[in-house]
């Protein structure tokens, strides 16, 4: 037996040598394949991990998108109602300024309206009284002039109105009625003396513009003279108006002082 074994030393040592590179060989590839499961494990490991994550993260986005879209809704939601609610506090306000614009309006017009008629009757009563003391006044001026020269006061008292009232007015419309002839006098003049002079310039047709001149000239002194007449008869129609009214002005106080002569006695 040894020596079989030391004959086949060499071929042992070989096979031995084949065996330890063949067991190198294996934990090399035991190894590596240790190795390579652990990096294929980590990968596959890492990858499922990432899965997950993108899943959760694209299942938290979504969720996300499904809240922000509901928050959008809400939001677009209560805007409307914020604008319904706006506008119709918008409406009740305005409203309430028509309704209290109203009741100052109804409150100004019946003040107003109570302040016109407290001032109507106040004026209404200072006149009458005005009147009245007018009245008592003049009655007792007529009874003292009555009493004092009779006829003859009235007649001066008649002369003095007319002296002062009807002469200075009349005088007044005559210088009116002189100045205005005095100035149309100076327009027909100027009228006169400006046809002269068309009449002097020369001209083409000479006959027919002098017709035509002339006919016009005659027109225009015809309207003239019809507009001073009229204006004549005006001004004596109104100064006979006016002389009228002062006539039956006198004549309506000298009868209201006859037909109450004692109003102050009986009207303390």
């Amino acid at each position: 037996m040894y020596k079989g074994r030391e004959r086949c030393r060499e071929l042992i040592e070989e096979l031995q040598s084949t065996q330890a590179l063949d067991r190198q060989k294996d934990r090399l590839c035991e190894i590596l394949n240790s190795l390579e499961g652990g990096t294929v494990c980590g990968t596959l490991d890492f990858l499922s991990k990432e899965l997950v994550r993108l899943e959760d993260e694209r299942r938290a986005h979504a969720s996300a998108l499904l809240a922000e879209r509901e928050r959008c809704m809400r939001e677009a939601a209560e805007a409307g109602r914020r604008q319904l609610e706006r506008n119709r506090r918008r409406e009740f306000d305005e409203m309430f300024k028509q309704i209290v614009k109203v009741n100052q309006d109804s409150v100004e017009a019946y003040l107003e309206d109570v302040i016109n008629e407290g001032i109507d009757w106040m004026s209404d009563k200072a006149a009458k009284e005005h009147i009245l003391e007018l009245c008592d006044e003049m009655d007792a001026v007529s009874k003292d002039a009555s009493e004092g020269t009779g006829e003859s006061a009235e007649q001066e008292l008649v002369a003095d109105i007319i002296h002062n009232f009807v002469l200075p007015e009349v005088e007044k419309h005559d210088t009116r009625r002189k100045i205005r002839d005095r100035e149309q006098s100076y327009t027909r003049n100027a009228h006169a003396s400006i046809y002269e002079q068309i009449l002097d310039l020369p001209s083409v047709e000479s006959s027919q513009v002098t017709v035509q001149e002339v006919c016009i000239r005659n027109e225009d002194m015809q309207a003239i003279s019809v507009n001073d007449t009229v204006r004549r008869i005006d001004n004596y129609y109104l100064l006979t108006s006016q002389i009228i009214f002062l006539c039956k002005s006198i004549y309506l106080f000298f009868s209201f002082r006859n037909k109450f002569p004692n109003r102050k006695k009986q009207n303390p």
